[in-house]
């Protein structure tokens, strides 16, 4: 997978040497992404989860590491489960800055 198809497929908009200076190849490693906080529809949650499904089809290999809270989980989850994503997906809960 290019850097171009890998920013199309999560919809980013930035150029891709905004964050490599030089072309970055999978090279059959793992690329891990980490994210923390609430999930729901305008958090971004179910665009996340349809561009590592899409990373999934395309073979590139990706985790997300989710330490989601929220009252959307069981639906995150569910989602996860039916996406067949539960391999390339861990949710663990997290703990809000306010308590």
């Amino acid at each position: 997978m290019t850097d171009e198809q890998l920013i199309n497929a999560v919809g980013v908009r930035v150029p891709g040497d905004v964050f490599y200076q030089q072309h970055q190849e999978n090279k059959g490693q793992p690329f891990t992404l980490g994210v923390y906080g609430k999930t729901g529809p305008q958090k971004g949650t179910g665009q996340l989860i349809e561009a590592i499904a899409k990373l999934k089809a395309d073979g590139f290999l990706c985790h997300l590491k989710a330490h989601w809270g929220g009252r959307g989980i069981p639906a995150i989850l569910e989602r996860i489960g039916s996406d067949d994503l539960s391999g390339v997906v861990s949710v663990e809960g997290y703990i809000p800055h306010w308590r």
